[in-house]
């Protein structure tokens, strides 16, 4: 592949894990990037912060030498892409299914949704968006599980949902409302995510987008259908149960006291549970299989 170019007609694309300012910031701080002008070739890759050069130089000719990055002068040098195996690259074939049979978006409306969406990398813990914050966001999970938690004024956690790989999340329609939610990462993580403002302006004027999320929201009122009713009809040992099948590959890696909120059991009574299911008390490491009932 060429190296980058001059900077006409270019594409925009941003460093993950850097903080922003300077004239040149995409607008994109709360994503956590720095948004940054690059030929149309780079789109839909991320370069990683090791692709800056250098820091402090003085502006150049050269319309990539003097760009301004993070509000000081940097020269930037660039390498072919596949140097970069850790490059986040979007996987448009699974986006594209993550919507559905029934409202598949056509080439057109997933490369604007496609050039919206900033990825991040989480690590287990990190939050996303926390309880209160004005500016609210839409992702895609493309790795890992992520919580959505609600959080009371005495600090006590409900965990609503967990999102597993292919599932979307929005955190609130109006910008400038405080999110009554939190997001937070169960395990490590990669999202693709956007502010809901600039998705909202796709979907009123793209009519295969607003179907793609018509779907989305389908989907989630399935799942709330289907979690109170569950809540109605099943013991706590069966939401237990349930839960531990549905989420068999992320269960073990858990915390007790999220999987209790998110069941509507307190931890005391999960363990209970536990002892009377014969399942193993010990919580093997992250990534070992699955707690087994013991002979």
């Amino acid at each position: 592949m060429a190296r980058a170019g001059p900077l006409a007609g270019a594409g925009r694309a941003g460093l993950p894990g850097a903080s922003t300012g300077g004239p040149r910031s995409g607008g994109a701080d709360s994503l956590g990037v720095s948004e940054v002008a690059f030929p149309a070739a780079c789109m839909g890759r991320i370069l990683p912060t090791a692709a800056v050069h250098s820091f402090g130089g003085s502006p150049r000719s050269n319309p990539i030498e003097g760009l301004l990055l993070f509000g000081q002068p940097a020269r930037m040098s660039f390498h072919p892409l596949s140097e970069h195996p850790g490059l986040f690259q979007l996987p448009r074939e699974r986006l594209g299914k993550s919507f559905g049979p029934s409202y598949p978006p056509p080439p057109a409306t997933l490369d604007a949704l496609g050039a919206l969406l900033v990825p991040r990398r989480l690590k287990r813990g990190q939050t996303l968006i926390a309880n209160g914050q004005t500016e609210h966001l839409v992702g895609w999970l493309d790795q890992g599980l992520v919580r959505l938690y609600y959080q009371d004024d005495k600090g006590q956690e409900y965990t609503k949902l967990f999102f597993r790989p292919g599932m979307w999340f929005l955190t609130g329609f109006e910008q400038g409302q405080p999110s009554s939610v939190s997001l937070q990462a169960s395990s490590d993580a990669v999202v693709w995510v956007t502010r809901m403002d600039a998705y909202r302006r796709l979907f009123e004027s793209d009519l295969h987008m607003a179907l793609a999320h018509t779907a989305i929201l389908s989907r989630h009122i399935a799942f709330k259908h289907w979690r109170e009713v569950a809540f109605l009809t099943l013991s706590g040992t069966e939401r237990y149960q349930r839960f531990i099948t549905q989420h068999s590959d992320w269960a073990d890696q858990i915390p007790l006291s999220h999987i209790a909120s998110h069941i509507g059991v307190t931890p005391t009574q999960l363990s209970r549970i536990r002892r009377k299911l014969g399942l193993i008390v010990h919580r093997a490491a992250p990534g070992a299989p699955q707690a087994q009932p013991s002979p």
